[in-house]
């Protein structure tokens, strides 16, 4: 007989709705946002050094800024002669 997937965050068994995302299993409320500390219930989302953010929160406090127009920079940028993200 199988039992209940296990939740990564409490480690307590999931009898009802759970994700399974990044390898394993969470109850939806304990898989959070690591800047914001908030579930994700998005079904995209932003990974950096193996921790999950909102897209927003990654944009907002990961992700490097234009240093001409401040925008975030999703994907590929360059970086020019000084050191300065483009």
């Amino acid at each position: 007989m199988f039992g209940f997937p296990i939740c990564k965050r409490c480690g307590q068994p999931i009898s009802g709705r759970y994700l399974t995302v990044l390898g394993a299993t969470w109850h939806p409320e304990h898989f959070l946002c690591a800047a914001c500390g908030l579930p994700i219930t998005e079904t995209r989302f932003q990974l950096h050094e193996q921790a999950p953010y909102h897209l927003a929160c990654y944009e907002r406090e990961v992700a490097p800024h234009c240093v001409y127009c401040g925008r975030p920079l999703i994907g590929e940028y360059l970086i020019d002669q000084w050191a300065k993200i483009l």
